[in-house]
């Protein structure tokens, strides 16, 4: 069997202890946590909803009591997920590889994802995010692959580059690779042209091609929340 068809648990990899462990969340962990919170206030206010119509009527509204409650759980059942399921790195400097493990409750699983010859270069990369409480830039360990993608190997780190430079050059020297810290304040472009890969950081641009589909399906998810909510709260009642 290729050795990267084949998945072992944590404990049968030899000289696993002696590694570097980089953990990230994955895509659908980021997505489940702002969910929940979603849910939840949803939830509070059926909950309160439901109180409400109790003290006209001497009783809770039954219909959004057992709606609120099945939010209730299902948020809890959200959050387990996301503590329970872990996505992490093992950098291995004796047979310069890296491995891809999943963490599932106690149990981890780990399989060969890059070998040396796999392996690009090793980079930092930063992303812009604005919010209500201002603007900060994220940044996290990447795994540039021959091949031009652009594998995540630490989780994103608030307004700390010197940490993930840090973290960048431990692994490039454990793997031998090629190294490219990102400047402050600066976006990652990685690409292949004619077999060669080209490596470059660039400015911040407002506008980003890459972000109107996710930006058009968060609104299109706020947007049916409360056309749903409004339905919910404007329901009659019999």
């Amino acid at each position: 069997m290729d050795s990267r068809q084949q998945s072992l648990n944590l404990i049968e990899l030899p000289n696993h202890q002696r590694m570097m462990k980089l953990i990230r969340w994955t895509d659908l962990q980021t997505g489940l946590v702002p969910l929940a919170i979603l849910l939840f206030l949803l939830s509070l206010m059926l909950l309160r909803q439901a109180a409400t119509f109790g003290s006209r009527y001497g009783e809770f509204y039954a219909p959004l009591k057992l709606v609120a409650i099945a939010g209730f759980v299902v948020v809890a059942g959200l959050l387990i997920a996301v503590a329970s399921f872990r996505r992490f790195y093992l950098i291995d400097s004796d047979r310069r590889c890296v491995y891809r493990g999943l963490k599932m409750f106690f149990a981890s699983r780990v399989r060969l994802a890059f070998e040396r010859e796999d392996i690009a270069a090793i980079a930092t990369e930063g992303k812009r995010v604005s919010n209500k409480g201002g603007t900060y830039w994220y940044y996290r360990v990447v795994l540039l692959s021959a091949t031009g993608v652009r594998e995540p190997l630490s989780k994103w780190w608030q307004e700390n580059l010197q940490r993930c430079n840090e973290d960048a050059t431990k692994v490039a020297e454990m793997l031998d690779c090629p190294l490219h810290l990102a400047p402050e304040h600066t976006l990652l472009q990685y690409r292949i042209e004619g077999g060669n890969p080209v490596i470059t950081f660039g400015p911040f641009k407002f506008f980003n091609k890459e972000l109107i589909v996710p930006l058009l399906v968060m609104l299109a998810i706020i947007l049916a929340g409360f056309v749903l909510l409004s339905k919910i709260l404007t329901y009659p009642l019999r």
